[in-house]
């Protein structure tokens, strides 16, 4: 039986940011397993004295939702073409302004959503601390859609499953834009010189939020059952770790409970109390992915008085700011921890170092 373990990750409200340090630099793959068993840490809070004794052998990190130490530069709409699908994938790019070599992570955007209009979410705020990230726009964007010149209903048809075998083909074109895109990073790099030489091809991380979480787990391994056989494999074997951002559980998009059953990439899954699904599906149903994949390398976030749109930073109250910021905290260390491989971050996301502020508002679960 697969052990889960529930901890608090921190409520900071009244108490400022909450903040990272800078990040330990990558260390071999095959030592992962092995730094892993020796990980101990503490986290200290941002105008807060040390909240845990750290654990021997390694020091405190802080984490906090300010910018990165790095200034993040952009481009926007470099046209990647793919001649076996005849396609142009749209790509924004974000990335720190520095030496590098950095790890790469593809954000994979919800299906109202596009590209250019996610660069302010979470991906600005992982460049900031030393991550190249790629906004492919996918062809169901419904901005892209409207664009074209469809009508709201003519787009929404293009992207919900037809009544004839209750799929949309886009669901699978998603993934292949990521494997795409991955294997066309030598055409990015001659489109923005800025990134050449730049990119570590050692350590790429696939996230995304709603439909572009779904993305995210079918590049990861998740299997579905389409029209054209059952639990077809979409998984990119280049990609280390996947985050989804209000994803999707059984019995939708071909996804069913033996879906995970193989799913060994690390994986963090993310919902809130008030996060809903397409069918009204509650925060359990996303929690699925987290409950039904293999021990190992896997961690549920769940936030109080998070929705469907707190995760990408659009929503401008207090409240909701607050919890961008516990969504900023939380993706950051588990891209420390499997892209950058950082001891300190590992321990973090185990740990209960936000504890004693967090009344519980925000629980992280690993296994």
């Amino acid at each position: 039986m697969a052990r889960r373990t529930k901890r608090n990750l921190a409520s900071l409200a009244g108490l400022g940011h909450p903040t990272i340090d800078p990040h330990s630099q990558a260390v071999s793959k095959k030592n992962r397993m092995l730094r892993a068993l020796i990980l101990s840490s503490s986290l200290m809070i941002h105008a807060v004295p040390s909240l845990v004794a750290a654990e021997a052998g390694a020091p405190p990190k802080r984490y906090v939702a300010e910018t990165g130490p790095f200034e993040v530069a952009k481009a926007s709409k470099i046209l990647l073409h793919d001649a076996q699908r005849g396609k142009e994938l749209p790509v924004d790019a974000l990335w720190p302004k520095g030496d590098g070599p950095f790890p790469l992570i593809v954000y994979s955007h919800g299906a109202f959503s596009s590209g250019d209009m996610v660069q302010n979410g979470p991906p600005k705020h992982w460049a900031s601390y030393g991550y190249i990230c790629l906004l492919p726009t996918h062809a169901d964007s419904m901005k892209q859609l409207r664009a074209s010149g469809l009508s709201r209903r003519e787009a929404l048809r293009k992207v919900m499953a037809s009544k004839e075998n209750g799929w949309s083909d886009v669901w699978s074109d998603r993934p292949a834009d990521v494997t795409f895109l991955l294997n066309s990073l030598n055409l990015l790099e001659a489109a923005i010189p800025e990134l050449n030489g730049k990119i570590n091809r050692e350590q790429i991380g696939v996230g995304g939020h709603s439909l572009g979480a779904y993305t995210a787990q079918l590049i990861g391994g998740a299997t579905i059952d389409t029209p054209d056989g059952k639990n077809q494999s979409f998984a990119d074997e280049r990609v280390n770790a996947v985050l989804q951002l209000s994803g999707q559980g059984t019995d939708q998009q071909g996804l069913t409970k033996e879906s995970w059953r193989s799913f060994t990439t690390p994986m963090m899954t993310m919902t809130g109390s008030r996060d809903r699904g397409a069918q009204r599906q509650g925060p359990e149903w996303k929690k699925e992915p987290f409950d039904f994949s293999p021990e190992g390398d896997k961690f549920h976030v769940d936030i109080e008085g998070a929705h469907h749109g707190s995760f990408n930073g659009h929503m401008r109250t207090p409240a909701q700011q607050k919890i961008f910021g516990y969504v900023q905290i939380a993706t950051l260390a588990f891209w420390d921890a499997y892209l950058k491989e950082d001891p300190a971050a590992q321990a973090f996301l185990r740990s209960n170092g936000l504890a004693t502020l967090s009344e519980e508002a925000v629980q992280i679960e690993w296994k």
